[in-house]
């Protein structure tokens, strides 16, 4: 609907960029008003015009162009720099020699969807004009003429960095589970006083049959009523990133019937994604 109160229709080509987390962060939007043409001869090329030429060759993102056969017809200048080639050595070319040979049965796969008329979006590993191998994320668009489609465009993200650093941060969180599970000392997390992870050796310590029995519940279930209000300050403390006592000695109810004395040892930190608090205790009733 246009300012004037006219209408007219148009057609819209819609892009979604993503941050370098994967993220969505915007969408480049293209707009063609197609007032002046039967709906069914509306002309869904890359580059329709100007403006969508502009669109198109200033993209942060790499984009590219094929034909139903599966080679380029165009590609912007950040698909150059990502794949190495020129638009002129990329042009009747086929992807073929781009993709990984594991990767090349299920991207023939996602073009024909494409083809079908649906946006399939994937992973695959990419080969620049090196040899060096890329990690890619790729959104593949039908483009139409006169309603069949007549090629594909797609916008590909290099998200090696990312996979590098999400490789990385699962191999730093399998070496810290480990690290904390198999510790021979009693260590548990919580969160607003709530036990949301416990070791084998915190278990013992609770006189519990399994974590399940201590997940959920809080520590002020176990702890000397005469400790709580000390506790819960202590807690407030670690939680607003103030200085506490290395050390705080108290006597905890375990489920076994037993009492004992502990020393705890609490740093605040992040578990899943959420502030908690990480505590290590010492057994010291015989002392």
């Amino acid at each position: 609907k246009h300012k004037t109160g006219a209408t007219y229709q148009a057609d819209l080509h819609l892009i979604l960029a993503r941050d370098a987390s994967g993220s969505p962060d915007y969408v480049v939007c293209h707009c063609q008003p197609v007032a002046h043409t039967k709906k069914e001869d509306r002309l869904n090329s890359p580059v329709p015009d100007q403006r969508f030429r502009f669109l198109y060759q200033h993209n942060p993102l790499p984009v590219f162009h094929f034909n139903t056969e599966g080679q380029f017809i165009d590609a912007n200048p950040k698909f150059e720099n990502l794949s190495g080639y020129s638009v002129q050595e990329l042009r009747d070319k086929t992807f073929v020699p781009f993709i990984a040979p594991e990767d090349l049965d299920r991207v023939w796969q996602h073009f024909r969807e494409a083809l079908s008329g649906e946006t399939p979006e994937y992973e695959i590993t990419g080969i620049r004009r090196s040899g060096e191998r890329r990690v890619v994320h790729i959104t593949n668009y039908p483009l139409t003429t006169n309603g069949e489609v007549t090629g594909v465009l797609g916008i590909a993200q290099d998200i090696t960095e990312r996979k590098e650093a999400e490789r990385k941060l699962r191999e730093s969180e399998e070496r810290w589970y480990r690290l904390v599970e198999e510790n021979p000392q009693p260590i548990q997390i919580t969160q607003d006083a709530e036990i949301i992870f416990i070791n084998q050796a915190g278990v013992d310590l609770y006189g519990a049959d399994s974590a399940e029995e201590l997940i959920g519940k809080s520590v002020y279930e176990f702890s000397d009523p005469e400790k709580v209000d000390k506790i819960k300050s202590r807690k407030n403390r670690l939680e607003e990133g103030k200085p506490v006592e290395e050390v705080f000695e108290h006597k905890i109810h375990c489920l076994d019937g037993e009492e004992r004395y502990v020393e705890i040892y609490s740093i605040p930190t992040t578990y899943n994604g959420k502030s908690t608090i990480q505590s290590v205790f010492y057994n010291v009733t015989d002392r």
